[in-house]
């Protein structure tokens, strides 16, 4: 009941909001330094090779060209380019590799947090009383990486939620003076670094004046949709050129009608997705069960407009995606999460069940106390998997074996991996077939011309004959 009250008051709410958010920023800030965490490992290891990879090309490996063209960590014997969203992130981290692959992927994951919690308070400041619909903003705009799915991805090293960031601070920036070189490029950014980010534009349906202040906003938006259009189109085909092994990030057009029909395959996907994941496990129910008490008890507006901008957003995502989302792809979904704070702020607002009030609250606060402590989970959980030391294990073998050519960008054989977790904690290019040196997880086999150097429980370390 105390608590109750203490958040019923609109400035305390803030606060516990900002509160919460600092707590979020500590722990992401400490589990940078500890082994990559769920959800979506595979997808974080990819984006951080990427990185490691543009600093070897810049530094150590010979010969290459187009040095700012993006390129993946195992690419074996060959160039390894790739073409993928704007990697507006793995320039500005890439230096970080400079002090080797554990430091650097650790500090490249470390700047990454701060710059979303920088994005996340300017978008505060930016949004701060400017109402949507009624709805205080700016409270709304803390909640994007502490609420619903931003709190399971708003920290992992992707570009996802930096775009949803930077397109939601464009539409901030004009919500009421249009300040067009600002938006446009903060809008630029967003799209170039996840094109599906362009689904946030429909919150300006819940605009008071919303076809005249779509045409007010034109003169930005519209160019930032050029900039981004371009970019995945003419841009593309540019670094496709250079191409020359098989595509490992889905940056290709999508078939409508493929995500149109796989959108009505999937109903129950949806449902689901509403009820357990849009607010937390049955949340669903609260929001609107605070909105509607309200509505008719009250005579408050209920946020139609929202829930209507929300299923607008699903269906065109689903559709442009292909379908895609639908196979344990929610991080697409990303793009859902400012409509879902501000729905879960009115319902705050609205509440007049202390019951439900507190329903709401711990709503919010047992996914981050979960979450929290699956990030530092390699601190106090025992026994510890041996996948948690892969660090160790490798600055072992590196400083037990001098004489193999690490940091000097040459490539080395590996085992065969979807994506490449040796590469980037090696520090190397991984996938070669004729390399004189390779490492092996210690249930692969490696071929018959190379033998064992030495090995720690995971890995093993070979030296090859050339062909």
């Amino acid at each position: 009941m105390i608590l109750s009250n203490f958040l019923k008051k609109k400035h305390k709410i803030q606060y516990f909001f900002l509160a919460l958010l600092f707590f979020r920023f500590l722990i992401s800030l400490v589990s940078s330094f500890l082994p990559l965490s769920f959800p979506d490992i595979w997808r974080q290891i990819l984006t951080l090779s990427v990185s490691a990879r543009y600093w070897s090309r810049w530094t150590l490996e010979k010969g290459h060209q187009n040095l700012f063209l993006p390129a993946v960590l195992d690419s074996g014997d060959l160039s390894g380019i790739m073409p993928m969203e704007f990697p507006l992130l793995n320039l500005l981290t890439a230096p970080c590799f400079s002090l080797g692959p554990y430091l650097g992927r650790s500090l490249s994951i470390f700047l990454y947090e701060i710059l979303t919690f920088g994005l996340v308070l300017l978008n505060a400041g930016v949004w701060k009383n400017k109402k949507i619909l009624g709805i205080e903003s700016s409270p709304a705009m803390v909640l994007l990486p502490i609420f619903s799915l931003g709190v399971y991805w708003s920290t992992k090293y992707m570009p996802d939620f930096l775009s949803v960031l930077f397109v939601v601070l464009s539409m901030g920036l004009s919500w009421e003076k249009n300040r067009p070189l600002a938006s446009l490029v903060t809008a630029s950014l967003g799209l170039l670094m996840k094109p599906t980010a362009v689904i946030l534009f429909f919150l300006m349906i819940a605009h008071p004046k919303r076809w005249r202040k779509a045409l007010e906003l034109s003169c930005w938006w519209i160019p930032a949709l050029g900039i981004a259009f371009a970019y995945y189109t003419q841009g593309i085909a540019f670094i496709a050129q250079y191409q020359d092994m098989t595509s490992a990030v889905g940056v290709r057009p999508r078939s409508l009608t493929g995500g149109f029909n796989e959108l009505f395959k999937n109903l129950p996907f949806i449902s689901t997705f509403y009820y357990e994941r849009a607010f937390f496990w049955g949340g669903l129910v609260l929001v609107l069960l605070s909105s509607l008490w309200s509505f008719y008890t009250k005579k408050t507006s209920f946020p139609w407009i929202l829930w209507f901008i929300s299923i607008l957003q699903f269906v065109v995502l689903a559709v442009l995606d292909g379908g895609n989302l639908f196979y344990d792809h929610y991080y697409y979904l990303l793009v859902l999460v400012p409509v879902f704070c501000l729905l879960f702020v009115d319902a705050l607002a609205k509440c007049e069940s202390r019951i439900l009030y507190m329903g709401l609250i711990l709503g919010l606060l047992v996914p981050i106390v979960e979450v929290s402590l699956i990030d530092l989970k390699t601190l106090y959980w025992k026994p510890k998997e041996l996948i948690w030391s892969m660090d160790v294990q490798v600055r072992e073998l590196q400083k037990r074996n001098p004489s193999v050519p690490w940091r000097q960008g040459q490539p080395f054989r590996s085992s065969q991996e979807p994506f490449p977790f040796l590469g980037l904690h090696f520090g190397e290019i991984q996938g070669s077939k004729k390399a004189k040196f390779g490492f092996f997880y210690r249930e692969d086999p490696f071929p018959s011309e190379c033998r064992l150097l030495d090995q720690t429980p995971l890995v093993r370390l070979v030296s090859c004959s050339s062909f």
